[in-house]
């Protein structure tokens, strides 16, 4: 049976010892090219590969209304399904529209979404995840970044955050070295830093005493393959490095860490074929890390030094260089293949039907272990560190349920989590990551999602607007 399985096409390069994972990438790699072919086989792909706007709006609101059965035992992680609901509709646009923000409003969806998230705020500062339930850096950033978005609709949202009880808090959790535990006597990594810093940055309370050794302790999570871990000596993982790196750029301490081992280790995790993100080596793609790793490379453009800079010219040039060399060597293969074929029809009558039949197969063969080209086009000027149209092509073509929401990669289940770090990576993609002000869009434009600040993953509008005002009244007092 496994013998069999080994003729099966991997796209991805493997070391030929077949085991368990190999077999899980295989199937998925084979369910995506499924998945691909439906647009790579039509001429109009690109009229065709849609995002479902209208089903995500559609699953989103319903996910208001309350908890389904199922859903029962996420009633401890209120503040983050209404962050993930709203953030997405932020994303899709649907917050924007006039007509949609008075029934919004009308309908008490805002006062509830603020009295919910009020009832989860701690006497002794932060959020919990529940009503009087333990606060925690995880659902505090959650809450904070869900009040953010709804002071779009009500002033006072933002208000209802205690921020002299939130630093004390903040304080509370950190730790000498500089990291924060999570909750009272909890662990700490890298998530704790980044909920707190974020937090704190986006309430204008990030003073000397919040991030004082923080950056340095950062830099020590920093693991030999150039990604980030939880905490020192541990695996370089996504979500972590994502952590890390936007900790990091609200310090503004990115010149603590070593960047060239992170970029190369950050570029080696998009997945040849299905152009998605894993989350660390020897893992599946999945949907979300479109966000956790792909959103790494938004702070590039602002963080990296001139020197790396000139360093990454460098080695574009030496990529446009290989191109040219690939599309002459392109071009000799052609004409041996138009030689070959000439040999091929003279001996046909020699080598007869039957080994004809083989060589086409092993073709065949070869043609499905390359990466599909069904996204080449002309897409003006990308970044020159990832495909980010491939990834589009992986979120749109692969993680869109039929019935609304995102997934994780086909045939999962759509959830809230997936929905909100798959389009918060589709609009890195998109908005983040080009030179040029013009966003690179995969597919018609309509396909186009609003643009978010990645520091906080929320709408630039909602960013901005708090922190200014925050600062306003930091200024007066």
């Amino acid at each position: 049976m496994a013998s069999c399985l080994h003729k099966k096409p991997i796209f991805t390069k493997h070391d030929q010892y077949y085991s368990r994972t190999f077999f899980d990438q295989q199937g998925v790699e084979t369910r995506i090219k499924n998945y691909f072919l439906l647009f790579s086989e039509n001429d109009n792909f690109h009229q065709k590969i849609k995002l479902s706007r209208n089903l995500h709006k559609k699953y989103l609101l319903n996910s208001l209304k309350g908890l389904s059965e199922s859903n029962q035992a996420l009633d401890a992680s209120i503040p983050w399904l209404i962050y993930w609901t709203l953030h997405s509709l932020d994303i899709l646009g649907v917050l924007d529209s006039e007509e949609f923000a008075k029934e919004f409003i009308q309908k008490g969806f805002i006062k509830k979404a603020i009295s919910t998230l009020s009832w989860c705020q701690s006497k002794e500062g932060g959020f919990g995840g529940g009503h009087l339930q333990l606060p925690h850096l995880a659902p505090t950033y959650a809450a904070t970044n869900a009040l953010a978005i709804l002071s779009r609709f009500d002033p006072t949202a933002i208000s209802v955050i205690d921020r002299k009880t939130m630093k004390e808090f903040l304080l509370k959790m950190k730790n000498k070295d500089g990291s924060f535990n999570l909750h009272e006597n909890g662990e700490s990594d890298t998530r704790g830093a980044y909920c707190a810093l974020s937090t704190a940055h986006l309430l204008q309370i990030d003073d000397q005493d919040v991030t004082k050794n923080t950056g340095g302790w950062i830099a020590t999570c920093q693991t030999y393959e150039g990604g980030f871990s939880a905490r020192p000596w541990r695996e370089a993982h996504g979500g972590y490095t994502f952590c890390a790196i936007a900790a990091l750029s609200i310090l503004g301490e990115l010149d603590k860490i070593e960047m060239e081992p992170l970029i190369d280790w950050l570029v080696h995790k998009q997945m040849r074929f299905s152009g998605g993100f894993q989350g660390r080596i020897n893992k599946l793609v999945d949907g979300c890390y479109s966000f956790w790793q792909g959103g790494v490379f938004s702070f590039f453009k602002d963080y990296l030094n001139e020197q790396t800079n000139q360093d990454i010219f460098k080695i574009y040039q030496i990529g446009q260089q290989q191109k040219n060399e690939n599309e002459e060597k392109k071009e000799i293969l052609k004409k041996e293949e138009g030689e070959k074929k000439e040999k091929e029809k003279e001996e046909k009558e020699i080598i007869g039907e039957e080994k004809e039949e083989e060589e086409k197969e092993e073709e065949e063969e070869e043609e499905e272990n390359e990466p599909l080209d069904w996204l080449e086009g002309n897409y003006g000027s990308v970044n020159l560190l990832f495909d980010e149209i491939s990834l589009q092509g992986y979120i749109l073509a692969c993680c869109q349920d039929t019935r609304g929401g995102l997934m994780d990669k086909p045939l999962k289940g759509r959830d809230l989590y997936h929905t909100c770090y798959c389009l918060s990576g589709l609009s890195c993609s998109q908005n983040n990551l080009s030179k040029e002000k013009n966003p690179v869009v995969l597919g018609l434009e309509e396909n186009l999602v609003n643009k978010i600040d990645p520091i906080h993953n929320i709408t630039e509008l909602a960013s901005n607007s708090v922190k200014k005002y925050f600062k306003n009244l930091n200024n007066k007092n």
